[in-house]
């Protein structure tokens, strides 16, 4: 009889291995996923700040938005709410001062078609983590950028 107990509990146990209710040594040392967040600091390039001011006019006013935190650099998608002219900038990384990983550049560009008020910049993981800033566009007090289609102010 005795036999008969050992040899259930082995199979039960290679029945418990075998489908996975056992949790194995290589998956209990599984790395944790990269660090990606949180924010440690936000601020435009050109003109130091988190506030953009909307042009008039012919004007168009555009900055990089400089967010840093740990794995921030490493964004596989943004969002900016509501919409706002805006794409990653990847160049002139070391000239911004916003080396990767733990810097994301975001080049936000407004015009006077454009609403002032805050923004939610959402930046996600190639996992599907997420973090969340703002900057705000506000009325114009005479900044001017560039000209509409290109040309000096």
């Amino acid at each position: 009889m005795r036999t008969y107990k050992v040899m259930f509990a082995a199979a039960l146990t290679l029945a418990l291995v075998a489908t996975g209710g056992v949790t194995t040594e290589s998956e209990a040392l599984a790395d944790p996923p990269p660090a990606f967040g949180p924010i440690a600091d936000k601020s435009f390039h050109f003109y130091p700040g988190t506030n953009l001011e909307i042009a008039q006019g012919t004007c168009e006013n555009g900055d990089v938005l400089k967010i840093r935190g740990p794995g921030l650099g490493n964004a596989k998608s943004h969002d900016v709410t509501p919409r706002t002219d805006s794409y990653p900038n990847t160049q002139n990384r070391d000239k911004y001062g916003c080396e990767a990983p733990d810097c994301f550049q975001l080049w936000a560009r407004v015009n006077g078609k454009d609403s002032t008020g805050p923004r939610t910049v959402t930046l996600k993981s190639a996992d599907g983590r997420t973090v969340t800033t703002t900057f705000t566009v506000t009325p114009n007090a005479g900044r001017c950028d560039y000209k509409k289609g290109g040309g000096s102010k």
